[in-house]
């Protein structure tokens, strides 16, 4: 055999491979991976044992401390909070029957925590010593527990010792235990495999006896009865009493398996010291971190309630839970990974449109590309197929319409009338007739020529963004400008005006009752039904105010896009929120934890969603295809969740809460409470209602803040309850409640307050002799005099805002009147626009002015508010896509007048720039808290520029100094303000500018 025929064969070899091994990852339940270490709470990296106790808390125990967690915080016990905890190392956890959760430690010793008491088991209570190595519970309540003098079981709060080192061949080391379905009681040694039934031994394996591993670390039980040991040399599979051996070329990641663990789906998950593997259909597969890399060493491996597998490791603690997702990206064949459309033909064929990687086809787990040469283009825009079979595609730019059939390409282009670039979408109606969307307004056409309409011809905007036709044949039009219904040539517009939320139109569907349901751009959700429309936004609980596709799942679900996901909504809870039976609606939102390499779902063209055949849901984001199925693969997380009140806080002091009425004496009446729901599939998900019965009249739905607060309650007798609810929206409507008693200061006492009166009476009395009517006279001209500075100082205020404010908009109304009626002067009507424009920017800075030295504003949300409806309004007549990222709970700081003032200076000049120079299509705007910092972010996707060239530029010219214009004063603004301002900009790669201020907290 020659070597390049020997090549040739390895190569086909090594492609078989990955396709399969693409296929079997595309076939076989995918898991993802989240981590937390130290930085996230964790008392140290190094986890050794893991177990979730029956009230639902999480329990990790690391080497330097002991953690309970709650899927998003950590509360640390150790020895300097907990005494009877001798030890930090902590080298095993149990929860028994009885509810105690024993903690053992690698040199102090074990402690016991129940109903709130910890209690320390060492040598005096029959232990050989301190050093335990491990526990476990086997089904009849017997605690046992492994040390370095060998094993020990507790009975009647003693620990006595099992079995001998020659019964354990020689061995008295036990790092593994487990009990079968049949009841018996396995043990792993350093030497051997031990099987005992009601305390008697029955059956020794040794390497003599066929043991093929060694140091025993792991033992499992698999879905079929067999039994699994780990250890040095890999893994033994025990079956009908013959032993079989696995190790790396077998697929483990390492020949030393530290920790088994068979799931309540069928998986065997094998740790080693060099990554993870899932043992199924006869093959180990291996699992990565959240940043794509092998495991490191694996000390425990569990399931928790919810069905999510926890991973205790050498550099921190993991959790896997199902892949909701399946993306395919160029690792599976795909052209490019920015994928803009994709639909289904008639045959089953998946057509994906990429934009860098022209057109794909994929069929039977295989991606089929187009060349360019054929295409004449890379960049796919809109998708369709027409009734005789046809594949239709759009491309951007002015490269034109493609018709492929039978294999040839078929270009249309301006010689055919389709003048506008960037053909976004192709829809063909039920008579036969094209429909052609771009940026430049509509196209149709019956043969091969095409006729063009756009908005002065009738359609609410230019660019086009879907295409749908209803049930009595009229064809509905989502364009930039409104929507449009187009019926025996007649064109009908729906705007704001009409109901819409907004009038940049997204996505059309219409479902099985002809109702005609609309995603728009900042707007939310539309529905078309009965001649009225309805809108749904977040204020309603919807996830997102952006909707780029719609699809109609089996199960009466809608799937949405945006930049931040996919997310879903129940049908029926939007139609029951019309009828006023439900207060709220729930979405259910996905990302990069449930299996998406990003959020970031394309809109550009049409279809950017499709459902296929078989129900599977497909989507095109920026970073691949993504595929789900609500048939099995979208399981909904149906476990209630255990609510809990952690701490309680009064005046800022934590008080111990107990099962009866806490009493509190007298305070200011400042009340903190944190509480938490334990459920972890997505614990940052879960959502709150809280009530303080006795004060508040109805829920406070907090969504995901953990926190409540309360200021200035007063005395009487009150019941704080929380509920909360899961990652899909199931409710413990029971909670957690605490009922507290604000005992009254002797001044808020009714004998105080009674004697008080009395005094006060027998004063005015007095007073009232002893006083002249002279002297009352001159107090009650003092007070007048009071009132009238008073009111002169808010009649000043107002009149800025009213009186001059209304001026200068008559000004601005009057320009507009002249400037129709001097039509025949240019000079004139230039004057006048000037005059016009000029008292619209003063009347705009007087209510900046206004707003800014208004004290009632100084505060954090208050910032937050302006900041958002004044980015909102500038973009809101331009074709940027603005993106704004505001935390739904903030901090009741202060921000002075003059930070705010400068702040809000620096931000417009930002964006006066990048509206006049990036030329960018999306922009950014995030706002953050970061400790006692104020971050506000502004980001484009523009041209950019060389920020060495322009701030060289700027320090040498004078005009730019003088007149105040440039970055140089956007950085001045900040410096005066307090903060710092960072620009990050190249030619061709955006612009991101950082404002930082530093805030002090109330």
């Amino acid at each position: 055999m020659s070597h390049a025929l020997r090549k040739t064969i390895l190569c086909l070899c090594s492609l078989a491979v990955c396709f399969q091994a693409s296929v079997l990852a595309a076939t076989i339940p995918q898991y993802v991976a989240t981590s937390w270490d130290n930085d996230s709470g964790l008392p140290q990296n190094t986890v050794q044992a893991i177990v979730q106790t029956r009230d639902g808390y999480m329990w990790v125990g690391t080497q330097l401390g002991l953690a309970r967690f709650d899927g998003v915080r950590f509360t640390v016990l150790d020895t300097n909070n907990i005494p009877e905890l001798k030890g930090r190392n902590i080298s095993g956890l149990v929860e028994t029957k009885d509810g105690s959760l024993w903690i053992g430690t690698f040199d102090a010793g074990l402690t016991r925590f129940k109903d709130g008491i910890f209690r320390h088991y060492g040598p005096a209570d029959g232990l050989p010593n301190n050093y335990i190595k491990m526990m476990y519970e086997t089904s009849d309540g017997t605690l046992w527990v492994s040390t370095l003098a060998g094993l020990f079981r507790l009975e009647d709060d003693k620990f006595s010792v099992f079995g001998s080192t020659e019964a354990f061949s020689g061995s008295s080391t036990v790092r593994a235990m487990m009990e079968d379905h049949a009841g018996n009681f396995w043990i792993g040694t350093a030497v051997s495999l031990v099987c005992c039934h009601d305390t008697t031994i029955i059956t020794n394996y040794t390497p003599k006896v066929g043991l093929p591993i060694s140091s025993l670390r792991g033992l499992a039980e698999d879905a079929a009865g067999d039994i699994w040991a780990g250890g040095t040399g890999g893994l033994a599979r025990l079956h009908a009493g013959k032993f079989t051996n696995f190790s790396k070329r077998d697929g483990l990641t390492d020949n030393n398996a530290t920790a088994l663990f068979s799931d309540t789906h069928g998986n065997l998950w094998v740790g080693t010291y060099g990554g993870l593997n899932r043992h199924i259909a006869e093959k180990f597969l291996t699992e990565r971190t959240p940043d794509g890399m092998a495991f490191d060493l694996i000390n425990v491996i569990m399931e928790d309630r919810e069905g999510n597998i926890w991973v205790g490791a050498k550099d921190g603690l993991y959790r896997l839970t199902l892949k909701q997702f399946v993306t395919y990206t160029q690792q599976q064949g795909l052209s490019h990974n920015n994928v803009i459309s994709a639909m289904q033909d008639s045959s089953g064929t998946i057509w994906v449109g990429t934009w860098g990687g022209g057109l794909n086809q994929f069929k039977d787990g295989k991606f089929k590309v187009f060349s360019k040469a054929g295409l004449q283009t890379e960049l796919v825009l809109g998708l369709m197929q027409d009734r005789q079979g046809n594949i239709w595609f759009g491309t951007d730019f002015d490269a034109g319409l493609f018709r492929l059939k039978t294999n040839e390409f078929v270009r249309f282009g301006r010689k055919e009338g389709l003048t506008a670039p960037a053909v976004r979408l192709v829809f063909e109606d039920s008579e036969g007739n094209t429909w052609v969307g771009t940026s430049g307004g509509l196209f149709s056409c019956k043969g091969n020529n095409y006729n063009h309409f756009a908005r002065q011809d009738g359609l609410a905007g230019e660019a086009i963004r879907d295409i749908r036709e209803d049930r009595n044949g009229g064809i509905w039009i989502a364009t930039d400008g409104g929507l449009s219904r187009v019926t025996h040539k007649k064109v009908e517009n729906f705007t704001t005006k009409d109901g819409l939320s907004s009038d940049f139109i997204m996505a059309l569907y219409q479902d099985r009752e002809n109702a005609l349901w609309i995603g728009t751009r900042g707007g939310g959700l539309n529905c078309y039904r009965d001649g009225k429309f309805f809108s749904y936004t977040t204020q309603q609980g919807l996830f997102n105010n952006d909707v780029f596709a719609i699809l109609e799942d089996d199960f009466g679900h809608f799937w949405m896009t945006c930049r931040r996901g996919v997310y879903r909504v129940r049908k029926k809870d939007l139609l029951d929120f019309d009828k006023h039976l439900l207060p709220t609606i729930m979405s259910v939102s996905f990302g990069k934890a449930d299996g998406m390499a990003t959020t970031e779902c394309n809109s550009i063209a049409r279809p950017s969603a499709f459902k296929a055949i078989d129900g599977k849901l497909w989507f095109a984001t920026a970073k691949g295809l993504v595929m789900t199925d609500p048939t099995s693969g979208v399981r909904a997380n149906s476990n209630v969740p255990p609510v809990m009140i952690e701490r309680f806080f009064v005046d800022k002091t934590r008080v111990a809460m107990t099962n009866s009425t806490l009493r509190i004496p007298p305070s200011h009446g400042e009340l903190e409470f944190h509480y938490t729901a334990l459920s972890f599939s997505a614990a940052e998900k879960n959502r709150f209602k809280y009530k303080l019965e006795g004060f508040d009249s109805d829920w406070t739905d907090v969504e995901t803040r953990r926190v409540a607060y309360y200021n200035n309650i007063s005395p009487g007798s009150y019941r704080f309850v929380v509920i909360g609810c899961n990652n899909d929206g199931v409710w413990n409507t029971k909670g957690a409640a605490m009922s507290f008693i604000i005992e009254p200061h002797f001044w808020q006492t009714w004998w105080f307050l009674s004697s008080l009166v009395g005094v006060a009476v027998m004063g005015v009395a007095g007073m009232a002799r002893l006083v002249t009517s002279k002297r009352l006279q001159n107090r009650l001209i003092r007070l007048e005099q009071q009132n009238v500075i008073e009111k002169e100082r808010m009649r000043i205020a107002k009149d800025m805002h009213d009186e001059i404010g209304a001026k200068l908009t008559k000004i601005s109304f009057l320009s507009e009147v002249a400037k129709r009626q001097l039509k025949n002067s240019p000079e004139a009507e230039q004057q006048i626009d000037t005059i016009s424009s000029s008292a619209r920017e003063v009347l705009q800075a007087l209510d900046e002015i206004v707003w800014a030295v208004n004290p009632k504003n100084d505060t954090l949300d208050n910032f937050a508010t302006y900041l958002c409806r004044y980015v909102s309004e500038f973009f809101s007549s331009t074709s940027v896509l603005v993106e704004l990222e505001v935390p739904s709970t903030l901090p009741g700081w202060t921000v002075s007048t003059e930070v705010r003032h400068n702040l809000v200076l620096a931000i417009k000049e930002s964006l006066n720039n990048l509206l006049k120079h990036a030329n960018a299509e999306h922009v950014r705007v995030e706002l953050a808290i970061t400790g006692s910092s104020m971050r506000v972010v502004i980001e484009d996707d523009g041209r950019g520029f060389d920020l060495n060239k322009v701030m060289q530029k700027n320090a040498s010219s004078e005009r730019v100094e003088r007149t105040g214009n440039g970055l140089g004063n956007i950085q001045h603004r900040l410096e005066q303000a307090g903060g710092v301002c960072q620009i990050e900009s190249s030619p061709g790669k955006g612009t991101k500018i950082i404002f930082t201020v530093q805030l002090p907290e109330n």
